[in-house]
């Protein structure tokens, strides 16, 4: 079946959130099946070292059903069967895997955070960045995080410190890293910013926002920080509701 390389682009199954969906452990890998509205055929879909395989099985017989597989279906009968079918695996896909566009451990368990927390997915706004992402909040649209990549030296110059230099001369943390944009209080802004983990923000204003540049051998602790950030930042973009409504 087209278009399962597309649905699944950027994402990554959660087996446990397969099981709870409904998945079971098969000889062939993990097996979840549903009836179908049309009588007498059944969707089975087995995910095998994060691939799926979809099924349509007529229950009669216990044979796949293929004229519903083809690219183009043979007849209505197959078209509907096929349309069926991969809405039910769209639902699949959204409820057990997660977006994986980012290395970073805890952008990954960020994003994981505020979907699970407000049902709210990072949005992919600009196709000359594509892995640069936003997240705002539903009821007033404002964006309360950014995850963007950009070289550490950028970070360090937009402040006005001096490049690290490494002892071949070579410029040194020039390779490109994932940094998280939060909105902050601006009487919180000088206490923050130290050069090394928090920096003025990267393409954001100033006065409101913060630069996090997340250290991976980090420790939970440091996860709880930043998702301490992200309720905040997220309770500011409520707050820049409420002021313009004034």
């Amino acid at each position: 079946m087209e278009n399962i390389a597309l649905l699944l682009k950027n994402r990554e199954f959660d087996m446990q959130k397969a099981q709870d969906f409904g998945f079971i452990k098969t000889s062939e890998g993990w097996l979840y099946s549903r009836p179908l509205s049309e009588p007498g055929f059944e969707f089975q879909v087995t995910l095998k070292e994060q691939e799926p395989s979809v099924r349509i099985i007529e229950t009669q017989t216990g044979e796949v059903y293929a004229p519903a597989l083809l690219p183009t279906p043979a007849g209505t009968f197959a078209a509907r069967l096929k349309s069926q079918s991969m809405e039910l695996l769209k639902e699949i896909i959204e409820k057990c895997s997660f977006l994986k566009v980012f290395t970073n451990p805890f952008i990954q368990s960020l994003i994981r955070y505020a979907e699970e927390t407000y049902g709210e997915q990072p949005e992919f706004l600009w196709k000359q960045f594509p892995t640069n992402a936003i997240l705002r909040r539903k009821d007033n649209k404002k964006w309360y995080a950014a995850f963007l990549t950009v070289s550490p030296n950028k970070l360090k110059a937009s402040e006005g410190m001096p490049k690290n230099e490494t002892k071949s001369g070579s410029k040194e943390q020039n390779d490109p890293a994932e940094i998280i944009d939060f909105r902050i209080e601006e009487e919180k802004l000088p206490g923050l910013l130290d050069g090394r983990k928090y920096f003025p923000a990267w393409h954001m204003n100033k006065k409101h926002w913060i630069t996090v540049l997340p250290d991976e051998s980090a420790s939970n602790a440091s996860f709880e920080e930043f998702r301490l950030l992200l309720e905040n930042s997220r309770l500011l973009a409520a707050q820049t509701r409420m002021k313009t409504k004034k």
